[in-house]
């Protein structure tokens, strides 16, 4: 049954309103509810609108509700419009509406002079940009121009009285920019050229006054508001004062009303007794820095004639003398928290004949609970933690006012002691403070979810200390855990703690997280352990798409979090709240958890329900999760397209045939149907993942069509194009994506798109350098490799290697190298002399590839690159990784962690590192690789990386076994689903959700089920970035039916009218059923009805068990007939309407005949009743006129070839 609603619809919105900046806005007027059919959405129509002063354009509807006015033409700017919506050309639509817009008002975007500007020059021409173009004749009785005398320019260090005058006005002249001025603007007409009659007064203020009303060139609209321009003049020149006293490292300055030449002014001075002095500082404020001797009287004479800006010279000088004090005392102590081997500290001296130094040896086991590092600049050590208090008068012998750099030696505080933290502390003649870390050990503390580790290795080489005392102590001071590190320098702590405290013979050594400590950031996606929400809510529906007054089944599974693994709650109560597309509530409710933790509810949507897209949110005690789905009016798929190639390679030049077959959803091939396809190029390449860390070519992002055609499917639904690849320009491998239209004989189109592999013939350069800062004196390494289009490594070809210096945007080549790939991959060293950013080209066979890094002068952190083989493994598989190390040779610590510590170990390792691990289910559901290489002088590298392994035992394996593949509408389907668990058992009292929904609607939303094994049993989180503390004073399948016509296909249809049997039924969702439990087989069984349908229906299943086991499953089967109509009408028809209405025919029997085809109406005016068609190919369509009455309607239509009928209403 065809059901066609006759209302009335209201507006709910107007667009647009108020001011318009927009130059071709949309008119726009959305409905309460639809107001024309389908098919008129899209298509122009006889415009409605009457729009005062006139707009040419064109209307058409955008949806079902929103009419839409497209201008032409850019409206004129400054304008205020009326817009008439005639409602006689809107059905259902009482009375004309009307409202207003007005398109931008003219405005001020900048002038010259600026607002605010001083010492402007008197001899000047005004410039004033607007936003839209001005006429100066129609704007000249909306500007005044007005000077106040007596208001000088403002000097920032020397304030100048003001003395303000009378305001008086001054006349001008106006014009648009012309000859050399119009290439100062982007578009001189918007620009107002004032050019006053006399000269500015000095020391003057300058009003411009643009009054409200001043209009565009355009438009009867003005400015809305008054706006005022000021500025000052300069001022008379001289000087307004200057230094008396100056310390020696300080300059001596002179202020002056004016902006000075500074280039000049040193002609223009002299001091005595003679001292060379460089002139700079700001425009009114002249510097003079000079080797002024301390305790000393100079004599300066600024002579006249020194000019300002606009050259006018200084008519009287000024002759002073300004006296030079001793230097400042200064100290310059290295103030924070440092790390040695060695008890010495620098520090340098100026102007200080006696230093006094207060030393105190602080307890690191004091410190926690009473004392943070991260305000150890700003708040004092308190006395309670420090053991001995020591104190050093240093006495310095160096000429008067001059720097020298001393050591601290810290032995004799320290006695027999080795180490320690020494607190350095000096209170004149300033106040500084370090805190020295003494010991031959670093620090690597990290965090995972199982706890926390640390590792202990010596400063000088690297290897590991055995036998360290390691505490760990929370926020309060409370010690968490005390152990000692074994033979590789490694200990185990539990996770939480704040502060971490080393020690071994005297040597003491203390981490604070978030306080002291350098985090080694090296590819982990998170820099602390994320915690898990205590649960996770897996929420469904049957599909999500939706017609107004359907139901919306929805289905969730609930489970609880812990450390301790994963639990089934049950009988906690969840709520769930849906909102509209007005953000508006719809729906809320309440149910309790059933014994499999899962909930169901079943929600009626109302026939007028709004349309868009909704979006719930179901809530636990301790979690939430989201849904969606969207309420339209919507024709389903009834059709699918396939792209068929021979490969999912191709190479650049040959010539590529591909293939399109389109079916419809039971299984008839589109016959006659128009294809249009293009082919899109982008360039892309995804290397194998051992070279992974490589850079190669990037191409272009853009993608370009390459390749287009129009044709039409044959009798077998299919098509067949040849294409020559040939994409300009194509150096690097790229993705075709290639798109297909077909248009149905039903009037639908069905769209879908294949990417696939495209490589050129060149080989592909790469070429990775392993890090991205380096020290001055490093070997700066990297390796090259050359592989062909398939990713495998190629020998014998010659690169070019060139390595730049970068100053500013100039590059000096530093040196050239021609390197043969003789070895997979290639070595490539080059030493840099200085610090700098330099960058490395590679060219093979005139592909480029660039990779830069920076070298510093000190440095201390690099990176381990971990690159995994495989991204997921199963239990069973071995991980492979390959390793990348920054040094040549160091120790490294590999931590193999996930839900716990699995393993660790300590290796000498060197460049490139191949690490092999044996995948198990306890490993599930993934694992992770942390690497820390320690070298000598504490220089580190970290990297991290994880591997998914797939969790095999908490997977479901689920079968679905209809009766048959092939149904009649009307018949009784039978389906039996097996659940079986990993090791091919049945499973028992497991809880089976499972629903039948038309192929056509889940295709138009691509629905499928997300893998909740996945949900409930994600990654670990990844391991946190750890703190190092190491030497700091030196810095750094798709299935198609088969459908076979049986002999006695006839029999099911009758010959007889009275016998027919006329398909109305017709269903989206055929069949649901929340909570079926397995039997001891594993096995449900369900039976159901078939609609009037001739689709494809899939059969869903969600399976879970109380253990925490999940499945998902899918099957299609098909229902058809051997001759049937796809009926073809609007969705939506309006009193009084005139419409074609008609089916297509499909014969899969008999594909060339007559057929006759009959029509029935209730409320519709039938103006033809029958017609005869002659089927070519399978296939023909018949439409017959009709006139909509005022009520709803049912249309039924019967069509008969031979021996075979059918009829739908």
């Amino acid at each position: 049954m065809f059901l066609f609603i006759v209302a009335g619809p209201y507006i709910i919105s107007l667009s647009p309103l108020g001011e318009v900046r927009d130059k071709k806005p949309l008119i726009s007027v959305t409905f309460s509810e639809p107001a024309v059919p389908l098919d008129v959405v899209e298509r122009e129509i006889e415009n409605p609108f009457i729009i005062l002063p006139p707009v040419p354009g064109r209307a058409r509807w955008m949806g079902t509700r929103t009419l839409v006015f497209i201008p032409d033409t850019t409206l004129t700017p400054a304008t205020r419009y009326t817009v008439i919506l005639n409602h006689e050309k809107i059905k259902g639509l009482k009375r004309d509406t009307s409202w207003t817009f007005e398109t931008e008002r003219p405005e001020v975007r900048r002038s010259i002079p600026a607002d605010g500007n001083q010492w402007v020059s008197v001899r000047c021409t005004l410039y004033v940009e607007f936003n839209l173009p001005v006429e100066p004749s129609r704007v000249a009785e909306f500007i005044k121009l007005y000077a106040t005398p007596g208001c000088p320019s403002r000097n920032k260090y020397v304030d100048i009285p003001e003395k303000r005058g009378r305001k008086r006005e001054i006349f001008f002249s106006m014009r648009n920019p012309e000859g050399p001025e119009r290439k100062r603007w982007k578009d001189p007409e918007r620009v107002l050229v004032i050019i006053p009659e006399d000269t500015f007064p000095v020391e003057s203020e300058i009003e411009l006054t643009l009054l409200s009303g001043l209009p565009a060139r355009f438009g009867e609209l003005g400015m809305d508001k008054k706006r005022s321009i000021k500025f000052r003049t300069y001022n008379h020149f001289r000087i307004l004062g200057h230094s008396q006293v100056i310390r020696p490292e300080e300059a001596l300055f002179i202020s002056f009303s004016n902006p000075v030449d500074v280039k000049r002014a040193k002609n223009h001075i002299e001091i005595t007794p003679p001292v060379e002095f460089t002139p700079g500082g700001y425009p009114t404020r002249l510097m003079l820095s000079g080797n002024f001797l301390p305790k000393h009287t100079y004599h300066v004479n600024v002579k006249p004639g020194l000019p300002d800006r606009w050259g006018h010279p200084l008519k009287n000088g000024i002759e002073f003398d300004f006296t030079v004090l001793e230097y400042t005392p200064t100290i310059n102590l290295r103030e924070g928290i440092w790390v040695t081997d060695k008890p010495f500290f620098p520090v340098s001296v100026k102007n200080i004949r006696e230093l006094e130094v207060f030393y105190s040896l602080v307890s690191p086991y004091r410190i926690p609970g009473k004392y943070t590092f991260r305000r150890f600049r700003f708040k004092d050590i308190p006395y309670e933690v420090r053991d001995t208090v020591g104190k050093e008068i240093i006495k310095i012998k160096l000429p008067e006012s001059q720097k020298k750099d001393t050591v601290l030696d810290l032995r004799k505080f320290l006695g027999k002691r080795k180490g320690g933290l020494v607190l350095i502390e000096t209170e004149k003649p300033q106040k500084r403070r370090a805190l020295l870390q003494i010991r031959d050990f670093n620090l690597c503390w990290g965090e995972g979810v199982w706890g926390s580790w640390v590792w202990i290795t010596r400063m000088k080489d690297g290897s590991p200390v055995p036998g360290v005392d390691v505490s760990l102590f929370a926020r309060n001071g409370r010690v968490m855990r005390r152990e000692k590190t074994d033979s590789s320098g490694f200990a185990i702590l539990p996770r939480g703690g704040d502060y971490l405290v080393a020690e071994k013979n005297t040597h003491a050594g203390i981490l604070e997280r978030n306080g002291f400590g350098r985090r080694l950031y090296g590819g982990v996606s998170g820099f602390s352990v994320r915690r898990y929400k205590q649960e996770k809510i897996y929420v469904f529906t049957d599909r999500t798409l939706y017609r107004p007054g359907e139901k919306v089944h929805l289905k969730g599974v609930v489970r609880k979090f812990s450390e301790k693994g994963i639990e089934t709650p049950v009988r906690e109560k969840i709520r769930i709240e849906i909102k509209g597309p007005d953000r508006k509530k719809v729906f809320e409710g309440k149910k309790r958890l059933n014994s499999y933790g899962s909930f169901y509810f079943e929600i009626s949507l109302p026939r007028d329900a709004k349309t868009g897209v909704y979006s719930g949110r179901v809530e636990a005690p301790e979690g939430w999760g989201w849904f969606y789905f969207r309420v339209e009016e919507y024709h389903p798929k009834k059709a699918e397209v396939e792209i068929i190639l021979p490969s999912d390679t191709l190479m650049e030049g040959d010539t590529c045939t591909f293939l399109v077959k389109a079916e419809y959803l039971t299984g008839e091939p589109v016959r006659g149907a128009g294809v249009e396809w293009k082919i899109y190029s982008k360039f892309s390449f995804k290397p194998p993942p051992e070279f992974r860390i490589y850079k190669f070519p990037s191409g272009y992002w853009k993608e370009e069509v390459i390749a287009s055609g129009k044709g039409v499917m044959d009798s077998s639904g299919q098509f067949t194009a040849h294409v020559f690849l040939n994409p300009p320009a194509w150096t690097v491998p790229g993705r075709l994506r290639m798109d297909v239209v077909v248009h149905l004989p039903e009037g639908r189109d069905v769209h879908q798109e294949r990417k696939v592999f495209l490589a050129p013939r060149s080989p592909i350069p790469g070429i990775w350098i392993p890090n991205a800062a380096w020290e001055v004196g490093d070997t700066v390494w990297g390796l090259i490799v050359v592989l062909d289009s398939g990713g495998n490594p190629v020998k014998g070809r010659e690169a070019e290697v060139t390595v730049w210096r970068r100053r500013g945007k100039e590059r000096i080549k530093l040196k050239e190298m021609r390197i043969l790939t003789d070895t997979i991959p290639v070595r490539m060293e080059f030493v840099p002399e200085e610090r700098g950013s330099y960058l490395v080209t590679l060219v093979v066979a005139g592909d480029t590839v660039k990779r830069s890094f920076y070298v510093h002068t000190k440095g201390r952190y690099h990176k381990v690159h971990l690159i995994p083989l495989s991204e997921e493994c199963s239990p069973g598989d071995t991980a492979c990784f390959y390793l990348y190390f920054p040094f040549k040779t160091s120790t490294c610590l590999l931590i193999f962690e996930g839900r716990k510590l699995y393993w660790s170990k300590v290796i000498k390792c060197g460049r490139r590192h191949v690490l092999k691990i044996p995948v198990e289910e306890e490993h599930a559901p993934g694992i992770w690789i942390s690497a820390v290489s320690v070298t000598r002088n504490s220089r580190v590298g970290y990297g991290a990386s994880r591997i998914r392994v797939r969790p095999v035992s908490r997977y479901l394996s689920c079968k679905i076994l209809p009766s048959r593949e092939n149904f009649y509408p009307g018949e009784r389907a039978q389906v039996e689903v097996e659940v079986r668990d990993a090791e091919g058992r049945g499973v028992k009292d497991a809880e089976v959700t499972l629903w039948v929904v038309d192929v056509g609607n889940v295709e138009l939303t691509d629905y499928h089920l997300r893998d909740p094994v996945k949900l409930f049993y994600p990654l670990p989180p990844a391991p946190e970035a750890p703190l190092f503390s190491g030497i700091s004073m030196e810095m750094d399948e798709r299935w198609v039916p088969n459908f076979e016509v049986k002999k006695d296909v006839a029999t099911s249809v009758s010959v007889g009218k009275k016998e027919e049997k006329i398909r109305k039924e017709f269903l989206t969702l055929v069949y649901y059923h929340p909570s079926l439990i397995t039997d001891e087989d594993g096995k449900v069984r369900v039976s159901f009805k078939l609609p009037d349908n001739l689709t494809r229906y899939r059969i869903f299943v969600f399976v879970h068990t109380r253990d925490s086991k999940f499945g998902t499953s899918w099957r299609d089967v098909t229902v058809t007939l051997p001759f049937y109509i796809n009926p073809v009408l609007p969705n939506i028809i309006r009193d009084g309407d005139e419409f074609y209405g008609g089916v297509v025919i499909h014969s899969s029997v008999i594909p060339h005949g007559r057929a006759v085809v009959e029509v029935e109406a209730e409320g519709v005016t039938l103006l033809e009743r029958k017609k005869t068609a002659e089927v070519r190919n399978g296939t023909a369509r018949v439409f017959f006129r009709m006139k909509a009455g005022k009520e709803d309607a049912v249309i039924r239509v019967r069509a008969g070839m031979g021996i075979y009928r059918d009829a739908v209403e």
